[in-house]
């Protein structure tokens, strides 16, 4: 099984996917720490030195290398992984594709708590209006491919969250397979 989490920056796709890796005995793999690992450089440095087209085409060439692998796993996927049309066809056709579907005030607060200067897409004076553009122009994509819609819940953990989507694609599974001639 290839589960692949999809959602905004801040909706806990990489803290959620270890838990639940961990959850079902699966290999976890971050896309973003992939990318780093291949090109020797962090995320905003691949950003500042070679620009946001350069890592969007490593984030192509690492996810389609996974969604070819037959190792199972569960993928983190960056918050702009959706914006490349041929990724979303390889997220949709080769993963359960689980969105992870937090409300913008609550990607807000994370946020604020966090060194957005990590995150080059924010790295700028109004974070707040970036963060809710990315948010209005991505969710239709989230919506687009995902199977399986996790809409977080207040008082919700990171390991009460992975047990939850873990049944919600066990579901899902069951329901594809019995539709199945």
């Amino acid at each position: 099984m290839k589960i692949a989490l999809i959602g905004l920056m801040g909706s806990g796709k990489t803290e959620i996917g270890r838990c639940l890796a961990e959850t079902l005995s699966l290999p976890f793999h971050d896309l973003d720490r992939l990318i780093e690992t291949s090109s020797g450089l962090s995320i905003a440095d691949l950003f500042r030195t070679r620009g946001e087209k350069a890592f969007r085409m490593l984030e192509h060439e690492m996810l389609a290398s996974l969604s070819f692998s037959t190792e199972p796993m569960v993928l983190s996927c960056g918050g702009g992984s959706v914006l490349d049309t041929e990724n979303r066809t390889l997220l949709h056709r080769h993963f359960v594709v689980v969105w992870l579907d937090v409300p913008l005030d609550e990607l807000t607060r994370r946020l604020s708590l966090t060194d957005r200067s990590l995150r080059p897409l924010l790295a700028v004076p109004d974070w707040k209006e970036a963060l809710a553009s990315k948010y209005c122009e991505r969710t239709p994509l989230y919506c687009e491919i995902a199977h399986v819609r996790y809409r977080w819940a207040g008082d919700a953990v990171p390991a009460q969250s992975a047990r939850e989507i873990q049944k919600m694609v066990e579901e899902f599974i069951s329901a594809r397979n019995a539709s199945l001639p």
